[in-house]
């Protein structure tokens, strides 16, 4: 509990923050509070694959021991979880695969070493699926997790555990990744804020699996306010990652209240859709409301919302997606692994299939993808002309029951979301309303270096929305204490 009786873990970073450098908390009790939650609850949920427990408390002490004449950083004492994708200096990283199950790196990848520096406390490592290749979390490391929501209901994926983590009050941000949604799908089925940045916008260096033109690296997180705060930390340029945008942006907190009077926005279909991304029920209808309810909150603030919807070629361009996707997986990792029959051997067979089948793509294949971006990108700039700000549901539907085939995937899973990735735009997904006990998610498109246009759109919905509402986690207490 902070001083004034509210629970620390519903409180967002910032604020978290305000009260460690008021000395009304130290970082060390912020640690330990949130190392006490994750004891209690994680058990049930299964967001961590691994618990850094005694390095945090140590980084929490030392971070005390920071002046307090100088600014101490942005993430002063705020506990931070990472995806097990990036590596963690001294903390175990697997990557969700039983070939580094045991590795422990060297050094941190460049986002985790940024967090540090910034103030953070990295409290563990999140599930994720193995080298973040499916839509869920599953693996040969750890079980399953679940979303905080609903027992039985998937947390999406593939920054699985990071989403429920924050979800669940585990953990007030994380760091996720993002190839196809990663970041934004479980951010929307658990309910909470996730955020791609621009292509390059924070250097990719130091993970295991990702696709070097298509994976952002990004915060998810309870608010916009601490969207911009971990974007501010975790973005720049880095020699080591020859895709990474040279310089920083600068404060993404700064002009985060402007408002969005001005804004044109719009709302877009993949052009052969059914308009809500599935067609199997009144939930997906909802689902769809709440969006278009969302952006009348825009429009009540000053945004010009159009009212017809537009048409993008987004499904003609998956294909092209999969083969350039799928290709560069392979040959920054793949093709190695493939190389040793007793490593291929321990795969997932999702990441072997996949790897087999990209293995076997001619040039020519590739080649035609790359021209099929280019049409993207143009369609995209096209629309960028007319509009401001392209507005979805993130996915067309809440939070899908556990499939009992791990092969299954849900239709239109991705259909809105990849395209982001596919011409390296930033997007984010916000929370809009709750349908059947599940959370339903909003999706801001913005052009490339237009991270600002979705924090203060992101801002001016968390305070014209009903106030967002909380899962109950009583279930899951009740799972730690019947095991």
């Amino acid at each position: 509990m902070r001083p004034d009786g509210t629970e620390l873990c519903w409180l967002p970073a910032w604020r978290l923050r305000e009260l460690i450098v008021g000395r009304e908390l130290s970082p060390a009790e912020v640690t330990r509070y949130f190392l006490d939650r994750i004891t209690a609850l994680d058990p049930g949920l299964r967001c961590f694959v691994t618990v850094a427990a005694d390095e945090a408390l140590e980084a929490a002490r030392r971070l005390q021991q920071r002046s307090y004449f100088r600014d101490p950083g942005p993430l002063y004492g705020v506990p931070v979880s990472v995806k097990d994708q990036y590596w963690t200096q001294g903390i175990r990283t697997t990557g969700g695969s039983r070939l580094y199950r045991d590795w422990v790196p060297e050094e941190d990848a460049c986002c985790v070493r940024r967090a540090r520096e910034a103030g953070a406390v990295i409290i563990g490592k999140t599930n994720t699926p193995e080298f973040a290749l499916w839509w869920r979390a599953v693996n040969h490391v750890a079980p399953l997790p679940r979303n905080p929501w609903q027992l039985g209901r998937t947390a999406g994926g593939s920054s699985s555990g990071a989403a429920a983590s924050v979800a669940a009050g585990l953990t007030p941000v994380a760091i996720g990744s993002d190839c196809a949604g990663s970041i934004r799908l479980p951010a929307a089925f658990c309910g909470v804020t996730g955020l791609l940045p621009t292509s390059g916008r924070v250097p990719r260096h130091g993970g295991l699996g990702g696709s070097l033109q298509f994976t952002g690296i990004g915060p998810i997180t309870r608010d916009a306010r601490d969207a911009a705060l971990m974007l501010t930390a975790l973005a720049g340029g880095d020699s080591r990652d020859p895709t990474s945008l040279p310089g920083h942006p600068g404060d993404y907190q700064r002009g985060l209240d402007e408002g969005v009077a001005g804004l044109r926005c719009a709302f877009w279909v993949p052009a052969d859709a059914d308009g809500v991304g599935q067609s199997d029920g009144a939930e997906n209808v909802e689902v769809a409301a709440l969006a278009w309810q969302a952006a009348g909150v825009l429009a009540v603030h000053g945004a010009e919302v159009a009212e017809t919807t537009l048409s993008l070629g987004a499904s003609r361009y998956a294909e092209a997606f999969r083969c350039m996707n799928e290709a560069d997986r392979y040959a920054l990792q793949g093709r190695e692994i493939m190389a040793d029959p007793a490593r291929r051997e321990l795969l997932t067979p999702y990441v072997a299939e996949r790897f087999v089948r990209s293995a076997a793509t001619p040039a020519d294949q590739y080649v035609l993808a790359l021209r099929t971006r280019f049409e993207a990108v143009r369609e995209m700039d096209a629309a960028f002309q007319r509009y401001d700000l392209l507005l979805s549901p993130t996915v067309g539907f809440t939070a899908p029951p556990e499939p009992e085939d791990w092969q299954a995937r849900p239709a239109g899973l991705t259909s809105r979301t990849y395209l982001a990735n596919f011409c390296g735009l930033p997007a984010m997904s916000v929370p809009c309303g709750v349908v059947g006990g599940l959370p339903a998610g909003l999706q801001l498109m913005a052009p490339a270096g237009q991270e600002v246009r979705l924090l203060r759109a992101a801002r001016v919905l968390e305070h014209g929305l009903p106030v967002a509402e909380k899962p109950n986690l009583d279930g899951f207490y009740q799972t730690v204490t019947s095991s």
